[in-house]
């Protein structure tokens, strides 16, 4: 069979077969499987949402400032951007967070 070849032809290689005396492989590690937490998962989703929020804020006032410092728009039209940008941003990032913190101190997972 060694060096015929295929009708496609590539040439096929017949296989050795393993001696009977060959080392088996290693066995595989024994795998432990923990049991689902959900409050794990839900404490860590709300810590992502809360560090999210304000990071988001911090975007919005450090866009803010340097729109201020390179750009020649007038900072009363940033003024009015920035008081319709943050108020919400703000009020969304204290929320999250309150809840987040209000929810470690209070024992809810």
């Amino acid at each position: 069979m060694a060096g015929e070849k295929d009708p496609v032809g590539v040439e096929m290689v017949a296989l050795e077969a393993e001696p009977e005396d060959a080392p088996l492989p290693l066995a595989l590690p024994e795998t432990r499987t923990q049991p689902y937490e959900l409050a794990r998962d839900q404490e860590r989703t709300r810590g992502r949402i809360a560090g999210g929020l304000v990071g988001l804020l911090s975007v919005i006032v450090l866009f803010f400032f340097l729109t201020l410092w390179w750009s020649a728009v007038k900072p009363d039209d940033l003024k009015e951007l920035l008081t319709s940008l943050i108020g919400p941003a703000a009020a969304l990032a204290g929320y999250a967070n309150g809840f987040y913190f209000g929810g470690k101190s209070n024992g809810i997972a």
